[in-house]
């Protein structure tokens, strides 16, 4: 531990003498200030007091001088998505504190780390309320650009993801994974026990879903943590698009905390033949990639994993940053991004990431039956719908 110590000192120490020289060669190369006798002494350039931070205009070039092993530890994102993410938010993300690149570095280093007073801001000197106004801002900017990056598959693509989900367990017409995930936050100010989950720990209740390839194909972070995964479907814009058709004929799958729909088909909850133990394990194989990508989601951003840090933000902010990650998240998968010290790519070792800790014990499978409010003959005309939806797929595939 000393020998860490010993090296952060000398690495801070390094930087200060970056800061000075960056400093020097800008005063060097600055015309001479001259102020004419009749002015207003108020208009004059007023000197930044001694113990201000440094400038964070030089922030883009100390980046520039770290190795790019280091920015892909620090931000979990090599020199290229950096560059990449910079020039896609640049219209959003203009502001008085500080340039783009630094912004968006400032706000990549907190969600890998979960702190406002993270390492990148201890050695740039960046104080930790910047950060916060920075990262809401670049949050914003991502939910802003988040219909480029998190879209559910249209009638023409449900095809492919069809075929890419029958390959993994033989699970017919599956279009997506559906799943919920608590993420930590710290307690809210209103309300406090409405964010409460069954766990005991302040949250937001995630619900995503997924491709065969983890990529999330839609997200809804509002919800605190007391609210059941069933609750959430039923007020998520993804019910309206399900119900009104927009799968055509193919079907979500659930665990068996969601209710049964024509549309979406959770396991049986009393498997009786060869054939309906047949479908729930190619259900259970087929459903495991929403696991895989909340621990691909909690990896990359460990400000999502209440192991680490739970988010130290507002109900509103943490839904922001959550659906932020979603976002970061399909960006990473679309450029191949590796996780440090994983494969050469995003998803080269998703194996190993089954034996992550835990991030997968916050996995949300509480049903609430008390949450759908439908009559009870509309209840029963749904039950029976997804019943001969669920006998029909049993008999065609795994009788």
């Amino acid at each position: 531990m000393s020998v860490q110590v010993e090296a952060v000192k000398v690495l801070r120490r390094l930087v200060g003498d970056v800061h000075r020289y960056i400093e020097h060669i800008t005063l060097a190369a600055a015309p001479p200030l001259s102020v004419s006798p009749q002015s207003d002494p108020a208009s004059r350039p007023v000197a930044p007091p001694p113990s201000a931070p440094l400038a964070v205009s030089s922030l883009p070039i100390q980046l520039a001088l770290l190795h790019d092993d280091v920015l892909l530890e620090r931000f979990h994102f090599d020199r290229a998505t950096i560059a990449y993410l910079c020039s896609l938010l640049r219209p959003h993300v203009s502001n008085t504190w500080m340039q783009v690149e630094g912004t968006v570095c400032a706000a990549l280093a907190f969600y890998t780390t979960g702190a406002f007073q993270s390492p990148m801001g201890d050695c740039f000197e960046i104080d930790p309320a910047v950060v916060r106004n920075v990262v809401e801002l670049v949050s914003d900017a991502l939910v802003t650009v988040s219909d480029q990056f998190i879209k559910f598959p249209s009638l023409a693509v449900q095809k492919q993801v069809q075929q890419d989900f029958l390959s993994v367990a033989g699970f017919p017409g599956v279009v997506g994974a559906l799943g919920c995930t608590h993420i930590a936050i710290r307690r809210p100010e209103v309300n406090p026990n409405l964010y409460v989950n069954r766990k005991h720990f302040y949250s937001m209740n995630l619900q995503i879903t997924t491709t065969a390839d983890c990529r999330i194909t839609s997200a809804v972070a509002r919800f605190p943590g007391s609210f059941s995964c069933a609750h959430v479907l039923q007020h998520s814009p993804l019910e309206a698009l399900c119900s009104k058709g927009g799968l055509g004929k193919g079907h979500l799958i659930a665990h068996s905390g969601y209710p049964l729909h024509q549309w979406l088909l959770p396991p049986l909850q009393n498997a009786q033949t060869k054939a309906d133990v047949r479908y729930n394990e190619a259900l259970r194989q087929s459903h495991a990639v929403v696991g895989r990508t909340v621990r691909l989601l909690k990896a990359r951003f460990p400000c999502l994993d209440r192991a680490v840090l739970p988010l130290q933000c507002s109900p509103r902010a943490s839904a922001r940053v959550i659906l932020a990650c979603c976002v970061l998240h399909n960006i990473a998968l679309l450029r191949d991004v590796k996780l440090p010290g994983h494969g050469a790519g995003a998803l080269a070792d998703l194996t190993a990431l089954a034996h992550l800790p835990s991030a997968h014990d916050d996995y949300n499978c509480e049903s609430d039956d008390e949450a759908l409010s439908d009559s009870e003959e509309i209840v029963a005309l749904r039950v029976t719908a997804g019943q001969e939806k669920q006998a029909f797929t049993i008999q065609q595939f795994f009788a």
